[in-house]
């Protein structure tokens, strides 16, 4: 019996320009992570409807994969300069300037995101984390403050919130907003890692042990709801 990729070959065979065939055979090697294969698929699907800008994000998502990342870059800025507000290429081409460390490019994306789409939680999340990493501990909190304002009794954000705090040396004011996640949510581990820190810094070190003990007793949970154990 042929497989569904040998019978979409026998279809390119007969009609090498048929996109819908292209489309559906570089889908299977995107889903079976058979890149190289992808990458070859979408190049012949952008010689034939080269201003499509689905598949210059897909070109770059598999060039990405394969650690191009320039050559990623440059298919997500094609995507992006066809179809300016593309949220979608515009994630991709910011994701991929991190990944080279290209912190001011891809604070500019993901802020360019949030013109389009002011609620773009993604976006925020990558902006928080990029500011704790490079210590921008206010823009941090900034980020964070409105994104509680976005989504409001989210105790996600509100431990994040208090990590910030925390990592700027506001550790009262971290312990407070982390007080205020634990009543929202008492079994969210963001809170307890970030609780472990707080007192770590304060040198509470019974608290401290305390909290890193409940927050691997809830990743154990989660991991065993997640994998059935």
């Amino acid at each position: 019996m042929k497989s569904t990729i040998d019978k979409l070959k026998e279809r390119l065979e007969v009609n090498p320009d048929d996109l819908d065939a292209h489309t559906k055979l570089a889908n299977i090697y995107f889903f079976r992570e058979m890149y190289d294969d992808a990458i070859l698929e979408v190049k012949k699907i952008l010689a034939l409807s080269p201003h499509d800008p689905t598949a210059h994000v897909n070109l770059g998502v598999a060039c990405a994969s394969k650690g191009m990342i320039d050559e990623a870059i440059e298919a997500f800025s094609r995507a992006i300069e066809i179809k300016p507000d593309n949220i979608n290429a515009c994630h991709h081409l910011a994701n991929a300037y991190l990944s080279k460390e290209m912190v001011d490019e891809a604070v500019k994306g993901f802020n360019k995101i949030l013109e389009m789409d002011p609620r773009n939680r993604a976006a925020y999340d990558r902006l928080g984390f990029i500011y704790l990493d490079t210590e921008r501990y206010e823009d941090a909190i900034r980020a964070a403050k409105k994104m509680m304002e976005l989504y409001p009794g989210d105790a996600v954000i509100y431990s994040n919130l208090g990590g910030a705090y925390i990592a700027a040396g506001r550790i009262d004011e971290g312990l407070e907003t982390l007080d205020m996640a634990l009543k929202i949510d008492p079994e969210e581990p963001n809170i307890y890692q970030n609780l472990g820190a707080a007192y770590e810094k304060k040198g509470m070190k019974e608290e401290a042990e305390k909290a890193n003990q409940r927050l691997k007793e809830l990743v154990g949970k989660i991991y065993k709801t997640s994998t059935g154990a």
